[in-house]
């Protein structure tokens, strides 16, 4: 184990001002009260200025000046520090604001950059008074980027302070993974994100990963309260270990809660493409760097939403069992209202959080396992370009593009039954749920049995309730984020904390012209309808799928983990994890 680089974000109270001198933006916002306005020089031209701080933006307006005023919008802040000036520097004090804005250089999109500006105290004769000021600002500064917004009272209590306090630093846990993707992710720490956690003034503990398992091991025994948050750094098959080394912890229901961070440094990237969507609706970037910077902002803003878990299960089951729409039980105090209440409403959400009693996602027998997955289960083509390009990881995203041309060029199919189960709260019509679907007629019941069928009271689901796709398939993957790669934006209607498994299938016989088409559509969303009467969507709260296929003729993963080639069963659960996100309205 690494743990030799324990850093510590410095605030840099003697550093030197930074001389980056980047354009604000001139757009004009909407006018808000100002909180507080001073006279300040511009490094490194001293220049005068006058700042004017709201709950938005900070508002530069350079004095005896014609050009218009500058903004830097507090969204895009991720810190601000008090330097100190030295010989050559017009102020004794300074306060440095970094952020990340969006800006578009020459011969470039528009895309996040960092970017730093000094602004100097006018000079005081009295050097505490100077500092005293620099610290108000920065506090104010730092006040509204953690998420509280200020009132002219708030300022008040600042300007009258003798002493001015600080935000409470935060303290995150680092995994990186050196050998993920295209083997970026070390100068992604290196270079980034170590350089926004000190710009953040947070500090860290960084723990560089060794070997597959290495950070599932160490999670389940590291101490969680002195953490913050967990920062990931790596690629979607580190962050699936990270989440069911919590899950295995003995206080796993608040270690799950531990915040997770991401930084793309694997070639998938599927939940940092998530994040990035569900924060600024970005359906894709440009490059795993332009999604870098989204995620190093999204990290510092340090806004949380949930993110659902399904339980997935393999093993070896008899046609008479009973199957369970999860195998996980997340103790509750109204665990028997909600599987026996009257209110139809109550026992639709219900169903589709039904829980066993199991609470362990250690292996169920010698033969079969279960853990938890954030992403997908991957059967079929998108499936076997994901692992069979594995030995093109040094291509990064670029592997991915490699291996679908070669599966194009040698398409298999794969023979299978797909179990579901309807949903019960998704407001997602199905699409072409006919074109695949063969109700059991030997377990009774019609082709589309009605949706009250499925709220029963029990919590215990039979074989018999469940509806069947036989057929031959080029992929089968049910989906529970929005993207399944960097680029790949698998299902736009999914969202982070919605317990709802969408089942995407493509059959077999579509042409290649065509399959090519939906493919190169999975960018966009596009594939969806690209894929015409051979595709299928279907919202489920419990998937199985059994391959018909022999073992070698294709892969089964999850989270783009390989798994054994056997029948598995993916359920929705109650239990949610805690992702930094970090949703804007402007």
């Amino acid at each position: 184990m690494n743990e030799g680089d324990h850093a510590t974000s410095n605030g840099g109270s003697s550093a030197q001002p930074s001389s980056s001198q980047p354009a604000a933006t001139s757009s004009p916002p909407a006018q808000l009260e100002v909180l507080m306005e001073q006279e300040f020089v511009l490094y490194p031209k001293s220049t005068s200025a006058t700042l004017q701080l709201t709950n938005d933006y900070i508002k530069i307006t350079k004095s005896k000046s014609k050009s218009a005023a500058k903004y830097i919008y507090l969204d895009d802040v991720i810190g601000c520090h008090v330097l100190e000036g030295n010989t050559t520097t017009p102020s004794k004090h300074f306060i440095c604001v970094f952020y990340y804005p969006m800006k578009k250089k020459l011969f470039s999109t528009t895309t996040r950059h960092r970017c730093t500006r000094s602004f100097g105290i006018q000079c005081n004769p009295q050097a505490q008074e100077n500092e005293r000021q620099a610290n108000k600002w920065k506090l104010a500064i730092k006040l509204i980027i953690s998420g509280k917004k200020l009132t002219a009272n708030d300022v008040d209590e600042i300007n009258r302070s003798s002493q001015v306090s600080e935000v409470r630093r935060r303290n995150f846990l680092v995994y990186v993974n050196p050998f993920s993707g295209s083997k970026c992710a070390d100068v992604m720490y290196k270079d980034h994100l170590k350089k926004l956690l000190a710009e953040a003034e947070i500090d860290h503990k960084c723990i560089k990963t060794e070997k597959h398992g290495h950070a599932h091991d160490h999670v389940k025994e590291v101490d969680l309260t002195v953490y913050d948050a967990i920062i990931i750094v790596s690629g979607d098959g580190l962050i699936h270990e990270v989440i069911n080394g919590l899950m295995q912890r003995a206080d796993w229901s608040t270690a799950i809660r531990t915040p997770i961070g991401v930084v793309p440094g694997g070639s998938g990237n599927a939940l940092a493409a998530a994040i990035a969507y569900a924060s600024f609706g970005k359906v894709k970037t440009a490059s795993v760097w332009e999604l870098l910077f989204d995620c190093l902002l999204v990290i510092a803003k340090f806004r949380l939403t949930d993110m659902a878990l399904m339980d997935v299960t393999q093993h070896h089951q008899s046609s008479g069992d009973t199957v369970t729409s999860s195998p996980v039980h997340v103790t509750s105090s109204n665990d028997d209202e909600r599987c026996h209440g009257d209110d139809q409403q109550s026992a639709a959400v219900a169903m589709d959080t039904a829980t066993t009693t199991t609470t362990s996602s250690t292996p169920l027998t010698s033969s079969g396992k279960k853990f938890f997955s954030f992403l997908n289960i991957g059967w079929g083509f998108v499936a076997d370009v994901d692992i069979e390009s594995e030995r093109l990881r040094l291509f990064g995203g670029t592997r991915f593009l490699i291996g679908s041309l070669i599966r194009v060029v040698k398409l298999r199919k794969y023979d299978g039954v797909i179990e579901y189960l309807p949903s019960m709260t998704s407001h997602f019509k199905p699409i072409n749920p006919d074109c695949i679907s063969t109700y059991d007629a030997a377990a009774g019941g019609d082709h589309n049995p009605p949706m009250t069928s499925f709220a029963a009271p029990s919590c215990d689901v039979k074989v018999d309730e469940w509806l069947k796709l036989k057929d031959e398939f080029i992929f089968v993957m049910p989906i529970y984020l929005s993207h399944i790669g960097g680029d790949m934006f698998a299902m736009p209607n999914a969202k982070l904390d919605e317990p709802v498994i969408y089942l995407l299938c493509l059959r077999y016989g579509i042409s290649r012209w065509r399959l090519i088409d939906s493919l190169l559509q999975f960018e966009s969303g596009g594939h969806i309808d690209a894929g015409g009467d051979f595709m299928s969507v279907i919202p489920c709260r419990a998937v199985k799928i059994t391959p018909l296929s022999k073992h070698g003729d294709g892969h089964l993963t999850s989270d783009g983990e390989v798994l054994p080639y056997k029948p598995i069963t993916v359920s929705t659960t109650s239990v949610s994890a805690r992702v930094i996100c970090y949703p804007t309205n402007r």
